[in-house]
């Protein structure tokens, strides 16, 4: 009810001593606002009120109790490989620090059997070669989207979150729930193909998650991509760790 006060009785009852003009208006304006206050406020309120003593809740003064949907989700983290980088670092941070809630399927496009990091959750390889020549690698960036379309209507993820351009190409095109990770100035790390497609699909992303608000601004205002599709969260830091790691000898 708060956020819905306009103070239009205020400024109606002002004209009215200034212009000397009948207060008919700001009075009408007054009745609507105690309606609007408990058809809001206090009829809800008073609802809620009642319900909380037949079922016995024993809050206190109890309105509304609100809760973390803590509903189980499932997320595909999606990248190219599982090599050393910091991409993947950030990969692997990530799914060991998810709440048990959220159900991580690593996924990634190459066929790699051994991995230099850590992961939380389930590992899944889609099988492509790791380098080829151009016309192959065309060849198998659609057999790539082909495959994670097929894994992605099989598992029913509730969002994919992808790291790297290939990878975030990849998912833009398999998944309308793709939740992209933004970590280099793009208009620079890239050629012009490559600007013509973060232009033209990175706009059709879910979200977009930059790695700082440089990252942010560059594809707002050089790949014209909306503000409202884009959130900046900074990569995090195990403050433990590095405390412990401190603490040992060079």
């Amino acid at each position: 009810v708060g956020k819905l006060k306009t103070g239009l009785v205020a400024k109606f009852l002002e004209k009215s001593r200034v212009d000397r003009t009948p207060i008919i208006v700001p009075k009408t304006i007054y009745i609507l606002g105690l309606t609007k206050s408990l058809v809001l406020g206090k009829i809800p309120a008073s609802i809620l009120f009642i319900f909380s003593k037949i079922v016995k809740r024993k809050n206190g003064i109890i309105m509304a109790e609100l809760k973390i949907d803590k509903k189980n989700k499932k997320v595909f983290f999606l990248a190219h490989s599982l090599d050393i980088g910091g991409m993947e670092r950030v990969m692997s941070d990530l799914s060991l620090n998810m709440p048990n809630f959220i159900k991580i399927n690593i996924v990634f496009l190459a066929n790699q059997s051994s991995y230099p990091y850590n992961f939380k959750g389930k590992i899944t390889s889609l099988g492509l070669p790791e380098k080829n020549i151009l016309p192959l690698e065309l060849f198998y960036f659609f057999v790539g989207v082909i495959r994670l379309r097929k894994l992605i209507k099989k598992e029913k993820p509730d969002y994919v979150v992808s790291f790297g351009f290939h990878a975030n190409i990849t998912n833009v095109l398999s998944c309308k729930q793709s939740i992209l990770r933004a970590d280099t100035y793009l208009s620079v790390a890239h050629g012009k193909i490559g600007r013509f497609l973060i232009k033209n699909i990175y706009s059709n992303a879910y979200k977009i998650i930059c790695v700082s608000l440089g990252v942010a601004d560059d594809l707002i205002n050089n790949f014209k991509i909306e503000a409202e599709k884009i959130k900046t969260i900074y990569n995090f830091l195990n403050i433990e760790e590095i405390l412990s790691l401190a603490k040992i000898p060079i």
